[in-house]
């Protein structure tokens, strides 16, 4: 991001911030080890896109992003 621009401060704060709470997550066992902030914040921009284009996908969408492309373990489940 730009340097010069007034949201500059704001997002480099959001991704410090996100950075902490994924190492907390990380250190808590809730997130896999090998996720790096970066890596997290184009995913989830990446998301919040495919979101805002097919709404009605939402919550398949967000299921993959939590859950993987895995099958589900559990036949009652997904």
């Amino acid at each position: 991001m730009d340097p010069e621009s007034d949201l500059h401060a704001s997002c480099q704060a959001m991704k410090a911030g996100g950075a902490q709470l994924l190492a907390r997550a990380q250190q808590a066992g809730a997130v896999r080890p090998d996720v790096n902030a970066s890596g997290l914040f184009s995913l989830v921009a990446a998301v919040a896109w495919a979101v805002e284009r097919a709404p009605e996908d939402r919550e398949q969408i967000l299921a993959v992003l939590f859950d993987g492309l895995r099958p589900a373990t559990d036949p009652g489940t997904r």
